[in-house]
């Protein structure tokens, strides 16, 4: 989750039937200990949030639901969560999901709370500057050490926009834009052309004189 920058709604205001019915909530990346456990990356929910909806779907990556896990005990860590299901009690067990992804209905899902906005709540809007000028739309969110960074793809290529109150200004719940402002020279630096090239972010500092590349 994000905290939410000035002038946005919590995520429950937000309508618009771009937004999936059904949500990814993170992949089963591999088993952790003896005890059943495994790892869950990609997830906008902390463990107390996981717990309160007590089963999700597991699914494939082709969307084909497996089966549904009751999650019997969640913890941090890290920036990810070790998840433990209801009947899977041993490694090898646990081994079995991996590559699964956790969905669950997007109204079962707990408020984020004021102030805060989950990722997905984020995917598709419409992002432009001050001066209304369009950047094309929140294509993923990604989870970066300092704050979250907005991949954002438009006609012109994708820019990589840092998520914090002095790039992102507000947005308009109706219209399912966010306005930004761009410090000078970001968008110059952390453009990244449908020519293709490097995948340089706001976390890899600046780019290197004369490289032709952020």
């Amino acid at each position: 989750m994000s905290e939410a920058a000035p002038g946005e709604d919590r995520p429950g205001s937000v309508s618009g039937e771009r937004r999936p019915r059904r949500l990814r909530l993170g992949r089963i990346v591999r088993p952790h200990g003896l005890s059943g456990e495994v790892v869950v990356s990609q997830t906008p929910l902390r463990s107390p949030e996981l717990l309160a909806l007590r089963t999700v779907s597991l699914v494939r990556a082709d969307g084909e639901v497996v089966a549904a896990g009751a999650v019997a005990a969640s913890r941090d860590f890290g920036p990810h969560l070790l998840v433990r299901f209801a009947g899977v009690d041993s490694p090898e067990k646990a081994a079995e999901l991996r590559g699964l992804w956790l969905e669950a209905e997007r109204a079962a899902l707990p408020d984020a709370g004021a102030g805060v906005v989950y990722h997905y709540d984020l995917l598709d809007l419409e992002v432009v500057d001050e001066s209304g000028r369009g950047l094309g739309r929140v294509r993923s969110v990604l989870t970066t050490g300092a704050n979250e960074v907005l991949e954002v793809a438009g006609a012109a290529g994708e820019i990589l926009i840092p998520y914090h109150p002095g790039t992102v200004l507000g947005w308009d719940p109706e219209a399912r834009r966010l306005t930004v402002r761009l410090p000078a020279g970001l968008e110059e630096v952390y453009r990244r052309p449908d020519s293709g090239g490097g995948t340089r972010g706001p976390e890899d500092g600046p780019a290197a004189p004369e490289s032709g590349r952020p």
